[in-house]
């Protein structure tokens, strides 16, 4: 069984799905051998996604058009052009669809990112803009209606600055990592694997 992922690298970026090869696949055992069966019992019968880190840009597969990311800190100089970022709207969840049906990659990165509000939950934009908590909630005056997505402005504000500590205080930027490896190494080395 081969496995897929959506894949990052904070330095650069990226964000893609792809196939996995086989031999990447560290996983404990017992779980990968009752994962068919527990899929079967969910319903599923596809591979399924998950999340890892690369610096390597997938060759084949989706991902919105380079667009510039709309920041909070160029929201208020006034310096986005809002036509142009909804104009090349491309939905980070259509583009995983897309790639899942055809079974090729999705990626994603702070030029490619889609959608401004996807930007930010693949973690490419924070804090997130006044007008897109704006258009998620409530809608702009004189400009487009909401999503409705939220009560309000300030609840949606909530939201985000406490998915903001939670980002900060994320298992990407913790030493939760140095643990993760440690296991990762010692099922390596309990199933005889070469560990690099």
């Amino acid at each position: 069984m081969s496995l897929r992922g959506i894949q990052t690298k904070a330095n650069n970026g990226n964000i893609g799905l792809h196939e996995i090869p086989e031999q990447e696949v560290s996983m404990d055992r017992h779980a990968l051998d009752q994962l068919p069966q527990f899929l079967d019992i969910l319903g599923i019968d596809e591979n399924p996604m998950g999340i890892f880190y690369t610096d390597i840009k997938p060759i084949d597969g989706f991902s919105p058009k380079p667009n510039d990311l709309p920041t909070r800190e160029k929201e208020i100089k006034n310096e986005i052009d809002w036509q142009k970022v909804f104009g090349q709207f491309s939905c980070v969840l259509g583009n995983i669809w897309r790639a899942r049906k055809k079974k090729t990659a999705a990626y994603f990165s702070a030029q490619q990112f889609g959608c401004p509000g996807g930007a930010f939950w693949l973690g490419f934009n924070k804090p997130q803009t006044e007008t897109i908590i704006h258009y998620v909630s409530t809608g702009i005056p004189n400009w487009t209606e909401g999503e409705m997505y939220c009560e309000s402005p300030d609840e949606l504000r909530r939201m985000f600055e406490d998915m903001l500590h939670r980002f900060d205080t994320s298992f990407l930027k913790t030493k939760t990592w140095t643990t993760v490896k440690k296991k990762i190494t010692r099922s390596q080395r309990a199933w005889g694997e070469e560990i690099k």
